[in-house]
């Protein structure tokens, strides 16, 4: 049929042209789910934004010229791998993401309690730590092992991974890295003691350990002991640790004394120190884990602390006159926050997730939360996508404004 010397209309085509186009359609739709709607608060800009490459359970640090260094999980659950990615300020493109891990799937994603925590040490050296998956040989006490890896000096890429647990046993909750940026790196991480006691093995007899770097993660010391007798450790939580500005150690844990009862503690020591003293955040009569995490950060001179407790998220300053303040609301089923303060303000940006549990995935939520009685908070904010195993990290950008992953 002549149709005038114009191209022959062909049904099929225009019926996949047309599916096409609907396709098209829904990829930026998803994509703008993705990156989030951005939200106002008082005292900042917040911008959720998933992990890159569908990742898992991010951990990120900013450093002094304002780049974001981002660990995250991905791959099988049981046996994930750890990539690092970068980018400058102003939220540009991501770099090509570098394998942390020496083995492949040598990482841990389930029960979002296990996977790859960051800190930034002097010269802009990372130190990763996580606890090792099954499909990697045990130790010679028969734990899973606890991995440390360091980005290599000047350098792209990183260094072998290797195991730094020492004869402590049962490996469970994840483990936590901190650096001073002059030399000094602690590695924490709770377990089982090397020798079995008589009593046998419980909650109520695991024990917090600290392997001390000083020389930037080349080396470690052996494993110490930093908890008190009697403390117990909640065995599927995660802990976390710090220095102050100050020079200062903190560790932030979930105690188990009699089993039940699952308060938070606070282990500290002066700078150049490794006296700990220990101090009670809160109570909680629980009579099981709550395969929780929790966060350290530093506000104008002060520490700061978000955990769960009674199903609910908590905010406080440790040993400051504020009382702790519950941050998410009842009955949400709230887990894994993170805080980031609020330049020029009295203000932190509190997230967490809400939901989520074992193979379940929920919903992001956030709010600004005032330190002190004068100060008021904003509504919680909410959106859904949070991966099964997904978790949020956060922080606050050279803008001003706060990006939070998840």
């Amino acid at each position: 049929m002549d149709n005038g010397g114009r191209l022959p209309v062909d049904g099929r085509m225009i019926r996949t042209l047309f599916h096409r186009s609907a396709r098209l359609v829904t990829l930026i739709g998803l994509l703008s789910v993705v990156a989030g709607p951005s939200t106002r608060l008082r005292g900042a800009e917040v911008r959720p934004e998933r992990v890159p490459g569908g990742g898992l359970q991010p951990d990120a640090r900013v450093d002094a010229e304002g780049r974001v260094r981002l660990v995250y999980l991905s791959g099988d659950p049981q046996a994930a791998d750890i990539h690092c990615v970068s980018r400058g300020p102003g939220r540009g493109a991501w770099s090509r993401p570098q394998t942390v891990n020496s083995q492949a799937g040598a990482a841990v994603a389930l029960g979002t309690v296990r996977g790859a925590r960051v800190a930034l040490g002097g010269g802009g050296i990372l130190h990763v730590v996580w606890n090792g998956s099954s499909k990697l040989r045990p130790t010679a006490s028969g734990s899973a092992p606890l991995l440390h890896a360091r980005s290599k000096p000047g350098a792209d890429g990183f260094e072998p991974q290797r195991a730094i647990g020492g004869m402590t046993r049962h490996l469970d909750g994840g483990a936590a890295v901190a650096a001073d940026g002059r030399g000094t790196v602690w590695v924490v991480w709770h377990a089982a003691l090397p020798t079995p006691p008589p009593e046998g093995d419980d909650e109520t007899r695991r024990a917090v350990f600290l392997a001390v770097s000083r020389d930037e993660g080349r080396t470690f010391d052996p494993p110490r002991r930093i908890d008190p007798p009697g403390m117990g450790v909640c065995a599927c939580c995660a802990l976390d640790a710090g220095f102050g500005p100050d020079g200062s150690g903190w560790v932030l844990v979930r105690g188990a004394a009699g089993k039940t009862q699952r308060g938070m503690r606070l282990l500290k020591a002066r700078a150049g120190s490794l006296e700990f003293q220990t101090t009670a955040l809160d109570a909680w009569e629980l009579n099981q884990c709550p395969l929780s995490t929790s966060r350290l950060g530093w506000a104008q001179g002060s520490a700061l602390a978000v955990w769960l407790s009674e199903g609910r998220i908590r905010c406080g300053r440790p040993g400051a006159a504020d009382p702790v303040r519950a941050v998410s609301e009842p009955g949400r089923k709230a887990n894994h926050p993170v805080v980031v303060p609020l330049e020029g303000t009295d203000s932190v940006l509190v997230a967490w997730t809400e939901g989520t549990g074992w193979q379940r995935g929920g919903e992001l939520a956030w709010r600004t939360v005032g330190l002190n009685s004068s100060s008021q908070d904003s509504p919680v904010q909410r959106l859904p996508g949070v991966p099964v195993w997904g978790s949020v990290a956060a922080w606050r950008e050279s803008d001003g404004s706060v990006t939070v992953l998840y």
